[in-house]
Protein backbone atom coordinates (compact mmCIF):
# COMPACT_ATOMS: atom_id res chain seq x y z
CA UNK A 1 0.00 0.00 0.00
CA UNK A 2 1.13 3.92 -0.55
CA UNK A 3 1.17 4.47 3.04
CA UNK A 4 2.98 1.41 4.34
CA UNK A 5 6.99 1.75 3.21
CA UNK A 6 9.57 4.32 3.88
CA UNK A 7 10.69 4.50 0.12
CA UNK A 8 13.58 4.17 -2.10
CA UNK A 9 15.41 5.89 -4.58
CA UNK A 10 17.44 3.79 -7.54
CA UNK A 11 19.75 6.03 -9.32
CA UNK A 12 20.69 4.19 -12.87
CA UNK A 13 23.82 5.67 -14.71
CA UNK A 14 23.44 4.99 -18.40
CA UNK A 15 26.35 4.51 -21.16
CA UNK A 16 25.75 6.18 -25.03
CA UNK A 17 23.92 3.54 -25.87
CA UNK A 18 21.03 3.70 -23.15
CA UNK A 19 22.85 0.56 -21.17
CA UNK A 20 22.98 0.57 -17.69
CA UNK A 21 26.37 0.96 -16.04
CA UNK A 22 25.66 1.02 -12.91
CA UNK A 23 22.88 1.46 -10.03
CA UNK A 24 22.87 3.06 -6.87
CA UNK A 25 19.55 2.56 -4.29
CA UNK A 26 19.12 5.17 -1.94
CA UNK A 27 17.42 3.91 1.33
CA UNK A 28 17.41 4.58 4.98
CA UNK A 29 20.46 3.15 7.10
CA UNK A 30 22.88 3.25 4.42
CA UNK A 31 26.78 4.87 5.16
CA UNK A 32 26.45 8.14 5.37
CA UNK A 33 22.88 8.65 5.81
CA UNK A 34 19.62 8.60 8.08
CA UNK A 35 17.10 6.09 8.81
CA UNK A 36 14.00 6.60 6.90
CA UNK A 37 10.92 6.19 9.01
CA UNK A 38 8.03 4.14 8.04
CA UNK A 39 4.89 5.60 5.81
CA UNK A 40 7.57 8.67 4.69
CA UNK A 41 7.33 7.33 1.22
CA UNK A 42 10.92 8.78 0.70
CA UNK A 43 11.71 8.75 -3.42
CA UNK A 44 8.47 10.46 -3.75
CA UNK A 45 10.87 13.14 -6.40
CA UNK A 46 14.00 12.88 -6.82
CA UNK A 47 15.79 15.28 -8.87
CA UNK A 48 19.36 16.18 -9.89
CA UNK A 49 20.35 19.35 -8.69
CA UNK A 50 23.57 20.24 -9.67
CA UNK A 51 26.75 20.44 -7.69
CA UNK A 52 25.88 22.24 -4.59
CA UNK A 53 29.39 21.95 -2.86
CA UNK A 54 31.25 22.89 -5.91
CA UNK A 55 33.58 19.59 -5.70
CA UNK A 56 32.45 18.82 -9.47
CA UNK A 57 29.98 16.16 -8.34
CA UNK A 58 26.03 16.38 -9.12
CA UNK A 59 24.21 16.21 -6.27
CA UNK A 60 20.41 15.34 -5.54
CA UNK A 61 17.32 16.46 -3.82
CA UNK A 62 14.41 13.58 -2.82
CA UNK A 63 11.44 13.92 -1.32
CA UNK A 64 10.16 11.90 1.21
CA UNK A 65 6.18 13.79 1.43
CA UNK A 66 4.79 11.98 4.51
CA UNK A 67 7.69 13.04 6.26
CA UNK A 68 6.31 13.61 10.08
CA UNK A 69 9.59 15.67 11.54
CA UNK A 70 7.63 18.27 14.17
CA UNK A 71 4.11 16.53 13.94
CA UNK A 72 2.33 13.21 15.21
CA UNK A 73 2.70 9.50 13.56
CA UNK A 74 0.32 10.96 10.51
CA UNK A 75 1.05 14.87 9.99
CA UNK A 76 2.12 14.13 6.87
CA UNK A 77 4.46 17.31 6.80
CA UNK A 78 7.01 16.37 4.24
CA UNK A 79 10.46 16.90 3.69
CA UNK A 80 13.26 16.97 1.47
CA UNK A 81 16.52 15.61 1.11
CA UNK A 82 19.77 17.55 -0.23
CA UNK A 83 22.29 14.23 -0.70
CA UNK A 84 25.82 15.48 -1.60
CA UNK A 85 27.10 12.60 -3.46
CA UNK A 86 30.97 10.92 -3.67
CA UNK A 87 32.28 9.88 -7.12
CA UNK A 88 30.52 6.75 -6.78
CA UNK A 89 26.95 8.10 -5.96
CA UNK A 90 26.96 7.03 -2.51
CA UNK A 91 26.23 9.62 -0.04
CA UNK A 92 29.32 11.68 1.26
CA UNK A 93 27.00 13.81 3.66
CA UNK A 94 23.28 15.04 3.66
CA UNK A 95 20.94 17.69 4.73
CA UNK A 96 17.08 17.32 5.84
CA UNK A 97 14.77 20.16 4.94
CA UNK A 98 11.32 19.65 7.89
CA UNK A 99 9.02 21.21 9.71
CA UNK A 100 12.07 20.32 12.32
CA UNK A 101 15.14 22.08 10.57
CA UNK A 102 16.79 24.94 11.80
CA UNK A 103 16.21 28.04 10.45
CA UNK A 104 13.22 26.48 8.41
CA UNK A 105 10.58 29.75 9.18
CA UNK A 106 7.57 28.32 7.68
CA UNK A 107 4.39 26.95 9.39
CA UNK A 108 3.95 23.64 7.58
CA UNK A 109 0.17 22.30 8.30
CA UNK A 110 -1.07 18.91 8.73
CA UNK A 111 -0.90 17.02 5.36
CA UNK A 112 1.09 19.73 3.43
CA UNK A 113 3.39 16.98 1.44
CA UNK A 114 6.23 19.58 1.45
CA UNK A 115 8.74 18.07 -0.73
CA UNK A 116 6.15 16.27 -3.09
CA UNK A 117 8.56 17.70 -5.81
CA UNK A 118 10.90 20.01 -6.55
CA UNK A 119 13.07 21.91 -9.49
CA UNK A 120 16.67 23.55 -9.44
CA UNK A 121 16.05 27.33 -10.37
CA UNK A 122 20.07 28.51 -10.93
CA UNK A 123 20.82 31.40 -10.04
CA UNK A 124 16.96 32.40 -9.94
CA UNK A 125 17.91 36.13 -7.55
CA UNK A 126 21.31 36.92 -8.97
CA UNK A 127 23.27 36.83 -5.91
CA UNK A 128 25.79 33.63 -6.66
CA UNK A 129 23.96 31.06 -5.00
CA UNK A 130 21.68 28.20 -6.19
CA UNK A 131 17.90 28.58 -5.96
CA UNK A 132 15.35 25.45 -5.66
CA UNK A 133 11.29 25.53 -6.30
CA UNK A 134 10.10 22.82 -3.46
CA UNK A 135 6.62 21.87 -4.17
CA UNK A 136 3.63 21.00 -1.24
CA UNK A 137 0.67 19.65 -2.57
CA UNK A 138 -1.70 20.01 0.70
CA UNK A 139 -1.40 22.86 2.66
CA UNK A 140 -5.05 22.35 3.51
CA UNK A 141 -6.35 21.70 -0.22
CA UNK A 142 -4.98 24.64 -2.32
CA UNK A 143 -1.24 23.51 -2.97
CA UNK A 144 1.90 26.01 -2.84
CA UNK A 145 5.32 26.47 -3.69
CA UNK A 146 8.18 27.16 -1.67
CA UNK A 147 10.85 29.30 -3.86
CA UNK A 148 14.16 30.45 -3.15
CA UNK A 149 15.57 28.16 -0.97
CA UNK A 150 19.50 28.78 -1.30
CA UNK A 151 22.64 26.71 -1.54
CA UNK A 152 25.60 28.81 0.11
CA UNK A 153 28.43 26.64 -2.07
CA UNK A 154 31.22 27.54 0.72
CA UNK A 155 29.63 26.11 3.69
CA UNK A 156 27.37 23.79 2.01
CA UNK A 157 24.51 24.50 3.87
CA UNK A 158 20.62 25.17 2.76
CA UNK A 159 19.78 28.76 3.64
CA UNK A 160 16.30 29.26 4.64
CA UNK A 161 15.92 32.86 2.53
CA UNK A 162 12.39 31.83 1.02
CA UNK A 163 8.69 32.99 -0.10
CA UNK A 164 5.86 30.83 -0.08
CA UNK A 165 3.19 31.47 -3.25
CA UNK A 166 -0.09 29.81 -2.43
CA UNK A 167 -2.15 28.44 -5.02
CA UNK A 168 -5.24 31.24 -5.66
CA UNK A 169 -8.58 29.40 -5.57
CA UNK A 170 -10.79 29.42 -9.06
CA UNK A 171 -13.56 31.69 -9.00
CA UNK A 172 -16.64 30.26 -9.72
Amino acid sequence: AFNSVAGRCVLIKLNSSFGVLSSTIYQGGMTNFTTINTNDQFGSYPNGSGDLNDDGLNDLFIGACLDDDGGSSSSNYGALYSILLNANSTPKSFYKISKSSTNFNTALTTNEMFGICNIPLGDFDGDHNLDFAIGAMGNSGSGGLYRDWETDRKSTRLNSSHSRASRMPSSA
